[in-house]
């Protein structure tokens, strides 16, 4: 299989090399393959420890979930774990759109660059607006990527998408 990445240096083809933004993802990518075969132990346990990050800094700076996780006995502390990850409560698109102020932390951090605002059509239900970072959005499109790659969709041709 040749590779589809086109290089950021005149006159370097292959391998190729990609500007800053294109390693990034790239590296992103290489993590994402390789701990898809971890163990299910293991996976379990590196999402969970980002998990309790984010619930670390939700507590902190987003009202709404300052209130619901400590109603729901989390602590910094204790964290969240496979077994009392159920106790979580489910955020419905009614109530994001109710609670949007809320819902917005006080203290996005620095490193997490721009936001952005991100909304749904409403082609499945209630249409929503949320505020996005640079870091999400890098995010998002590393698993937009990654979905081409499994899906062996051709990289020099033209795409369209209805969702």
């Amino acid at each position: 299989m040749t590779s589809k990445i086109k290089s950021h240096m005149p006159g370097e083809l292959w391998p190729a090399f990609t500007n800053p933004k294109g390693s990034q993802t790239l590296a992103l990518l290489f993590q994402f393959e390789k701990s898809q075969y971890l163990p299910t132990e293991m996976l379990l346990g590196k999402q969970f420890l980002q998990l309790n990050e984010i619930f670390r800094h939700a507590l902190k700076t987003v009202p709404y979930y300052r209130e619901k996780l400590r109603k729901a006995g989390f602590k910094k502390l204790k964290g969240v774990v496979p077994e009392n990850w159920q106790e979580v409560p489910i955020l419905s698109r009614s109530m994001v759109k109710q609670k949007k102020d809320d819902l917005l932390s006080k203290r996005i951090p620095q490193s997490h660059g721009r936001t952005n605002m991100v909304q749904t059509s409403g082609s499945t239900g209630l249409p929503i607006q949320v505020n996005g970072t640079d870091v999400t959005q890098f995010f998002w499109r590393a698993c937009a990527l990654r979905d081409h790659f499994w899906h062996q969709r051709d990289f020099s041709g033209k795409m369209a998408a209805i969702r």
